[in-house]
């Protein structure tokens, strides 16, 4: 009897030493919301070696430094995420979700390639983001603004080509509008190139505020 028990102690001291300790691997945050010139500390909480650890992440929107998350553009009508993971455990691996927002909420402009996209298929487009036909000629078509757009801009006009083409965007402002906020529109948005060339994470776009007719024009 003494035996077996003994034997029984050992048994339970060999299982307790050589149990495999839990990974742990995951961010402190599920989810951030910040505006693009913010940055938050986002850090790993992990039981493996630090100095392995590994991110991926859409630079157009959000970068990672030194355990910090640097938001570089609105992420429009969707969110971001950031992957973590391990170099040398690559079983594991965390998310966060991040929604960079805008402070300006401005207008909707779809990411479209102009001088490629077909007036048809433009229509399509406005159609999700809620802009209604308000009409249309061989050299135009004009949309209006979704409802919680209305306090920014009057109406949407794009120029259309021969071949029925979309060449440009003129976004008609509001007359109330601030010079500041329109910059702040554009910045939080594209990453200014030059004078008048953006890039929108896909393409690049020349824009300019054209102070006559109080429009943004977008030209590809």
């Amino acid at each position: 009897m003494k035996k077996l028990l003994l034997f029984s102690a050992i048994a339970v001291m060999f299982f307790s030493c050589t149990k495999k300790e839990e990974t742990v691997f995951k961010f402190d945050k599920t989810e951030i919301s910040l505006h693009y010139d913010e940055t938050i500390v986002l850090n790993i909480e992990t039981n493996l070696d630090k100095s392995f650890v590994r991110y991926d992440f859409d630079e157009n929107y959000v970068s990672i430094a030194n355990g910090a998350l640097i938001a570089h553009h609105v992420t429009v009508n969707e969110e971001t995420r950031v992957f973590a993971f391990h170099y040398i455990d690559k079983k594991v691996s965390a998310i966060c979700n991040v929604e960079v927002v805008p402070y300006i909420q401005g207008f909707q402009v779809p990411k479209i390639n102009y001088g490629v996209l077909h007036s048809a298929e433009l229509k399509v487009v406005e159609a999700v983001l809620n802009h209604a036909l308000v009409s249309e000629n061989a050299n135009e078509i004009v949309f209006a603004p979704a409802e919680n757009e209305q306090n920014f801009i009057e109406n949407l006009t794009y120029e259309i080509d021969d071949a029925q083409r979309v060449k440009s965007l003129k976004a008609h402002l509001k007359t109330d509008i601030p010079q500041a906020d329109i910059d702040k529109f554009l910045l939080e948005r594209y990453t200014n190139l030059s004078d008048t060339e953006y890039f929108d994470g896909s393409n690049r776009i020349n824009i300019q505020y054209i102070s006559a007719e109080n429009a943004i024009e977008f030209v590809f």
